[in-house]
């Protein structure tokens, strides 16, 4: 037996449960077979409490329901992570992939609701921008100017009352916000996970201006929509995002 074939075998069993292959029970022996059995379920229950860890809410909300939900979960999506703290993105679409299923959709969402604050907390520092650091901006410098936004921010699009699931299973009071789907913005201020929904327009605002879009081409798009007001929405929108923690630098589009 070769050395690389039963390095693989073990890796697959260890990651994707089953029976122990044939070649880890030819090369241990039975004693040690049923210890690597103990081992390899003994992994499987580490990553469900990872999960735990990150979907607080999400684990609390299903109860006794969480366990198998998870468990059936590490089975089908092994990691491939270094990081314990990487794994699980992939919970949101595994919950919500019967999409005829409310329930499981509400469950996707609230998943998909926390990673991105997760996310948020973890994601690296940044500097932000100031209104002063455009006060002395010329008026020509405006239509080519960009936006480069801080890595902590995360944007969702919800159908069901997750925000609301989540805020009440936190101890909060959820507003009327939270029981509407809609777009919602994600993003870490003062150390702290920070969300708000957001209006169709200021997301597709925003979502343009991440893309790359720069101002001047944001009051172009809403101009076949808001007239002369166009340009003040533009302006009112940005000083809301300089003023959340949410643009990290401008500059030339």
């Amino acid at each position: 037996m070769r050395l690389a074939e039963l390095q693989r075998a073990t890796r697959s069993y260890l990651l994707e449960g089953g029976t122990p292959p044939s070649t880890l029970c030819e090369a241990v022996g039975a004693p040690a077979v049923e210890r690597w059995r103990v081992y390899a379920d003994a992994y499987r229950i580490r990553l469900v409490g990872v999960l735990a860890d990150t979907y607080p809410v999400l684990s609390r909300t299903l109860g006794d329901d969480w366990h198998p939900i998870a468990l059936g979960f590490v089975l089908a999506r092994p990691s491939t992570h270094r990081s314990a703290r990487d794994y699980g993105g992939e919970l949101a679409a595994f919950l919500a992939e019967d999409g005829a299923d409310p329930a499981l959709r509400r469950l996707g969402e609230l998943a998909a609701f926390e990673w991105a604050l997760a996310g948020a907390f973890d994601a690296p520092e940044s500097a932000t921008l100031a209104v002063s650091d455009l006060a002395g901006l010329p008026p020509e410098h405006w239509e080519r100017l960009g936006l480069a936004f801080v890595p902590s921010l995360r944007r969702l699009s919800l159908t069901t009352d997750a925000v609301a699931t989540w805020r009440t299973a936190s101890g909060g009071t959820a507003g009327d916000d939270d029981r509407a789907g809609g777009e919602w913005l994600v993003w870490r201020a003062d150390l702290e996970p920070r969300f708000r929904r957001l209006e169709d327009d200021e997301a597709d605002a925003l979502d343009r201006c991440r893309a790359g879009g720069t101002f001047g081409e944001l009051c172009a798009a809403l101009d076949a929509r808001h007239g002369d007001a166009a340009a003040a929405l533009a302006a009112q929108w940005l000083r809301r995002w300089i003023d959340d923690g949410l643009v990290a630098a401008a500059g030339p589009g």
